[in-house]
């Protein structure tokens, strides 16, 4: 919080933002950062040998796996119910 609050007090501030508010959104960026790092974390400790998105995944280079096949896998509720592709 300390490293946001000299630029969000001074937004507040030029915004006449109410003291509850600008409290709200100086607690929503510490969360949204803390969330941020905390997969930066585990993206680390994982030791993936490199990031992909499915994007930017080949899908001709590995013919046995196709986009439509993961169908649901590829929801925000498949993650956050913590089911696995295995």
């Amino acid at each position: 919080m300390r490293r946001l609050y000299p630029d969000l007090a001074a937004r507040a501030e030029a915004e006449g933002m109410a003291y509850r508010d600008f409290l709200a959104l100086l607690i929503a960026e510490e969360v949204a950062h803390r969330a941020q790092t905390r997969i930066q974390r585990c993206v680390r400790r994982a030791r993936f040998p490199f990031l992909k998105t499915i994007d930017e995944y080949d899908f001709t280079f590995q013919t046995g796996l196709r986009l439509s096949l993961l169908g649901s896998a590829l929801s925000p509720e498949f993650v956050t119910q913590g089911h696995g592709l295995i």
